[in-house]
Order: C-alpha cells, then structure tokens, then sequence
C-alpha cells in the first residue's frame, strides 16, 4: 500500500469525510494505492491495537506515507493518537507521517503538516517520496506544507473503490461548488468573496458523479459540502436544468443555507425542495441584531424567526431545520446568551436543532500553523477583545471565551435530553447510516430516537463490522 490515509470523528464514526477521498480519488488517479480507513471505528470499539496489528502487515517499504486527518479528532482523543503514531513509529521508523485537515490537532512525532486544499501538494509530495520526481522544491523541505488553490476542481470528483466500504445508507460528501461569495468577520475559511458562479462543478461532471454512485452503490443522499449552497438563485437554477433534471432517479440532501437570501429571493424555496433538500442547516449565528450587523448579517434576527416560522409551518414542514449560533460576539452579554438559550427551548422556536459553537479568535501571532485569519483574528482589539491565557475576554461587556464554552456543554447537554431537540442538520445524514427514517427524524426527539433504535449499540456493532471489514479488504489484497 503506497498511502494509508486514517480519518474520522468519535462523535460520528463512519461518516464519509469529502476531504479524505477527494485527495485519494487524485492519487489514485495518479497510479498509487491508497487505503481510507476510519481510525475512529477502531477507537469507538476500542480496538486501536488492533489495527496497529492490520497496518503492521500492510506497511513495506513502497509505503510512502501514513496520513491523518484531523479536522473532526477531539482533543481528548489527542493522547490515544500519539500513543499509536508512537507505536507505528517503533516499528518503522523510516515510514513518514503527515497530518492535515482544517482544523489540525496538533499530533506528535508529525513530520509534515498540510495545510488548506492539498490535492495539488499531495501529489507532488508523494512523487517525491517515491522518488518518481527530483522536483527540488523548498516547499517540501519544510515541515508545513502550504496548499495552493486547485484550478481543476470545476471537473475533479470523488472516486469511490469497493476497498472504501461504501454503504448504501451512507450520505456521502460532494462539494456542488468550492469557496464562498460572502465575507463573514468570523469566518475563517479560505477562498472567501468570490464571484457569484465562480466556484461551481460542471453539470456533466455532477451527473456523472452522482450517477456512478447511485449505479455501483446505491446511494441517493448526500452532505453537500458547499460554504452557501443556496448564494445565488442563478446557481439553484442552473442545477436544476443541467443537473437534477438529467438524472434518472432523485436525491435527498443537506446543505448549508443563508436564511436572509431565501426571504429576499422566495422563489429559492421551490427550487430547494425540487431538487431533494431534506435538512437545512442555517447560520443566523445570533438573535442579538447589534451582533449580526457587526458580523455582516445585517438582517433582523427577529424578521428570520417569524419567517422561518411561517416557512416551517408551510413550505418546509416536511423539512428538517437548524441553525447555527456563535456565543461571545461584539454586543453579546451575559443578558443576551441567557435570552437566547429561553429562546432556543420556547414554544416560538420553529428550529429542529441547534449548533453553539464560542466565537473563535486566534491571532496570527498564537497560530504559526495557520494560513488564514478571520477578521476577529487580525483585529479582535479594534472589536474590544483582549487575548489573555485562558483565550479571549470582552473587555467592554465582560463576556469571555471560558464562559462561552461551559455554557455551551451545558446547552448541548440541555438539548439532548429535550423533547425539542431532534436528529436535525448533518446529524440527521449521520442517523440515516443506522435506519432511522426521515419520518422519525421529524417527528420524534433526540432521546426518542436514540431509545427506540437504541443507537449507541447500533453504532457500536456497525462500527465492529466496519472493523472486520477492513481487515478482510486488507488481507485480501495482500
């Protein structure tokens, strides 16, 4: 095996990273073997020796890299991956390990860290292990790696092989378009405002990809991996003439959309439900309508709900809803959080589900491994903040990051025993993978679900057979 690629969440195990087989799909395209496995399916059944024991057998010495991706490992888990980088590195101390992802735990024993898209990079740097290039390139001499934006991604596309253990439950990745047309301050991904249109995949490369899947493998729900799905009407439109009308059969998906654009463009809804949107994930980020405008969402918070209440009363009854809300913005208080966590489990919240998440801000000068910065980054002082060792505090509302994170813990642990809460967002393309009907998504609640398909045990077992598959695919190749 030429490239062994170790990704997964021990949230979500299972779950098909975009990221992952999208830089295999171009190795592969390039002549070397690679092997995906799922390091979180051994961890959540407790069998992380055991495929030490299955990498031991496969690694030689056309192995020219061990790779992790860790934008979903925990850092509780930190400890358990450094253990078995350690053990692999006893064994074959020759063998190179990278890491990557868009938020990259910080591992041990790593010699190369890969950062933002790579599938340029990943390809270079592997010619060079192989020694099929003498490319001298300073570049690959340093032990962080930048990645460059890839000019082909209108055409390029996943190419799953039967050694990948595709499931015909599973939601896979696709990314419909690439980068972002808006500039959110806290957002720090790369490729922001762009042009409309700019980023988006050829139809006739869609429909290939989403046809191959649904012939060799069955599947016709997918997370789109778009920034904003929904950034254009004209882009709705142009998928659903050159796209979603080309297929022969139908698909069900979730994607990330902006609210306020579906109030002022209305017509987005009928295109949105035509072409099989089944879970939306919003970013209304806050109900405080200082903090929105500061952080480009100008629109009233309070307008969002009451159309989002009357949408999920109508047009989107049959439609899973959440949202995303960032704690410890510019304007927000002690007052403000409180205000929304009452919203959150009130009569007058239309959601199905929630994500908090704290303000993040890491100032170039903490993140020597980072490439891009949002504007709270660069600038966090101008917006009243100060850096301290526990990570940020508002000196003009008193409001500081420690707070946000255990308020926080304690808001998901709230919501997951509420009978509001439901398999709502990515979550529920995660909860399909174990037979969990969209019908009970929307009906039931999250406990209620989670009794009456008794989930921890299902994903325990599912993960055990992932296992024992894994091992098999392996030792028949060998």
């Amino acid at each position: 095996m030429n490239c062994i690629l170790l990704y997964g969440s021990n949230i979500t195990p299972l779950i098909k990273h975009g990221g992952v087989f999208r830089l295999a799909s171009e190795l592969r395209k390039n002549s070397y073997s690679v092997q995906c496995i799922d390091i979180c399916a051994f961890l959540t059944c407790n069998q992380l020796h055991r495929l030490i024991s299955i990498l031991e057998k496969v690694i030689d010495e056309k192995t020219y890299w061990l790779g992790f991706s860790t934008t979903f490992f925990e850092e509780q888990d930190k400890e358990k991956f450094n253990k078995f980088i350690q053990d692999i590195k006893f064994n074959f101390p020759k063998l190179k390990i990278i890491s990557g992802g868009s938020r990259t735990l910080q591992l041990d024993n790593v010699d190369y860290i890969f950062k933002n898209y790579n599938e340029i990079e990943i390809i270079e740097f592997t010619d060079i292990c192989s020694k099929k290039s003498k490319l001298k390139n300073l570049k690959y001499s340093m032990k962080i790696i930048d990645g460059t934006e890839y000019q082909e991604f209108h055409s390029s596309q996943i190419f799953y092989t039967p050694q990948d253990l595709v499931h015909p439950l599973d939601s896979l990745p696709i990314e419909i378009s690439r980068g972002c047309i808006f500039n959110c301050k806290f957002c720090a991904f790369p490729l922001r405002g762009k042009r409309k249109g700019e980023g988006i995949k050829d139809a006739e490369t869609l429909v290939e990809e989403l046809t191959r899947n649904y012939e060799e493998y069955g599947i016709k729900h997918y997370s789109f991996l778009d920034d904003t799905h929904n950034d254009s009407v004209e882009k709705l439109k142009y998928l659903d003439k050159y796209v979603y009308k080309k297929l022969k059969f139908n698909i069900e998906f979730t994607a990330y959309l902006r609210l306020d654009l579906i109030m002022r463009y209305p017509e987005m809804i009928n295109l949105l439900k035509d072409a099989g949107l089944k879970s939306a994930l919003f970013g209304i980020e806050t109900l405080n309508p200082k903090s929105a405008k500061v952080i480009g969402k100008g629109k009233d918070p309070k307008k969002q709900i009451e159309f989002l209440q009357e949408l999920k009363s109508k047009e989107f009854s049959d439609i899973l809803i959440s949202s995303g809300f960032i704690f410890g913005l510019p304007f927000d208080t002690v007052e403000t959080v409180e205000e929304l966590e009452e919203f959150l489990f009130s009569n007058e919240n239309p959601l199905d589900g929630w994500h908090p998440s704290p303000l993040g801000i890491t100032p170039p000068s903490l993140a020597a491994k980072k490439s891009y910065f949002s504007e709270f980054d660069l600038n966090f002082e101008k917006y009243g903040y100060q850096i301290t060792d526990k990570g940020w505090e508002n000196k003009i509302t008193g409001l500081t990051s420690e707070y946000c994170v255990e308020k926080i813990n304690q808001l998901i642990k709230k919501s997951r025993s509420s009978d509001r809460y439901k398999f709502a967002g990515f979550v529920f393309n995660y909860v399909k993978r174990f037979g969990i009907s969209t019908e009970d998504c929307l009906k039931n609640s999250w406990p209620e679900n989670l009794k009456k398909y008794n989930l921890t045990h299902a994903i325990y077992t599912e993960c055990k057979i992932y296992c024992d598959n894994i091992e098999k695919t392996i030792m028949t190749k060998l």
